[in-house]
Formats: C-alpha cells, sequence, structure tokens
C-alpha cells in the first residue's frame, strides 16, 4: 500500500484522490512527545517489502530550500532520519527514490543534504 508522511498542505483534488484511493496520510505538526507514536503508526501500516520515495519537499526549509515548493513546518533531519531507521529496522527496505532538488532554489547546501539522505538510506536497506 502507499503510505504518505509529512504532508503540510493538500489541493482539493489531491484529498478526493486520497480519499478515494484510502491512503493512508501522516500530516507532519506533530510535537516532541507524539513521535514515537506517529513512528510506531507510520511502520504499521507498511507492508514487509517496501519502496521508499521521498519528496525533498516533506522537508522543513530551514533544511532543505532548493525545492519547488517549500513550505514551513516540514520535517527536520533528526524526524526524517529517525523515522526512515525505524522503516529500514522493522521493514525490508527494497529500494528508494529521492525527489524534488533543484539547486537553483535554494543554498548548495541543500545537495549534500539530500545526498547525506541517499546514504543513509542506503545505510538503512542494507544495514
Amino acid at each position: 500500500p502507499i503510505v504518505q508522511v509529512g504532508i503540510r498542505s493538500l489541493s482539493a483534488e489531491e484529498m478526493g484522490f486520497i480519499k478515494d484511493a484510502q491512503i493512508p496520510v501522516f500530516f507532519w505538526s506533530p510535537s516532541p512527545h507524539d513521535l514515537p507514536r506517529i513512528v510506531d503508526a507510520v511502520v504499521g501500516t507498511l507492508s514487509p517489502h517496501v519502496y521508499v520515495s521521498i519528496d525533498l519537499d516533506a522537508l522543513d526549509p530551514s533544511i532543505m530550500a532548493a525545492v519547488g515548493t517549500p513550505e514551513p513546518g516540514g520535517m527536520s533531519w533528526n524526524e526524517v532520519t529517525g523515522l526512515l531507521r525505524a522503516v529500514g529496522e522493522n521493514r525490508k527496505i527494497v529500494g528508494f527514490d529521492i525527489s524534488e532538488l533543484s539547486p537553483g532554489e535554494g543554498p548548495e547546501a541543500c545537495a549534500f543534504t539530500a545526498a547525506k539522505l541517499a546514504y543513509k538510506l542506503i545505510g538503512y536497506a542494507t544495514g
């Protein structure tokens, strides 16, 4: 099944599709004490073998401004890597992709952050 995590806003059309397809969505505005519960809930919705698709728009613009639609309130580095670590520890990551890096839209450090995220995902998938 498809599971979306880190959503902060949707169009009416997107919301209709999600409802029709019954896609689990985890909107992102947690307080720190909610994180373990959210991570457990996300992992619990996943099948034993997962493909992870990271849209960098899910990250907070303070660490990932080089995207097409930066929106405040996104996931921090520790939140996204903690979630991905939990997925890797509890499910088999069979592949992944990272999308939406737009280097012309932000500082060069964003490309490094995206590359480091890919490096981390390789470790979670093979660890």
